[in-house]
């Protein structure tokens, strides 16, 4: 179950997936390369980067201790937050 600030930290993922995929499919269609690679992109960014943080969330259940669960999701989100603004940046720069 996501609460709080775990919400926020998947909407931030989940906007910038969609950005980097807007921004991918915007340049695919301008220069006509359109393929099928820029929505597998998007899968493969769910499967790899939302798939392991709702995993992380589930597991909130089993932590006993309750904030060792929750600093590997928030480490989690802020890496994959990195990676998708750097990815960001060498697509618009």
């Amino acid at each position: 179950m996501l609460t709080g600030w775990m919400l926020y930290t998947m909407w931030a993922v989940l906007g910038l997936i969609g950005l980097n995929w807007l921004v991918d499919m915007y340049r695919s269609l301008v220069g006509k390369t359109f393929s099928a690679d820029t929505l597998s992109g998007v899968l493969g960014d769910m499967m790899t980067t939302v798939l392991p943080m709702l995993v992380l969330a589930w597991a909130m259940g089993v932590d006993s201790t309750g904030w060792i669960v929750l600093i590997g999701y928030y480490l989690t989100g802020l890496g994959v937050v990195w990676k998708q603004l750097s990815n960001l940046k060498n697509k618009l720069l």
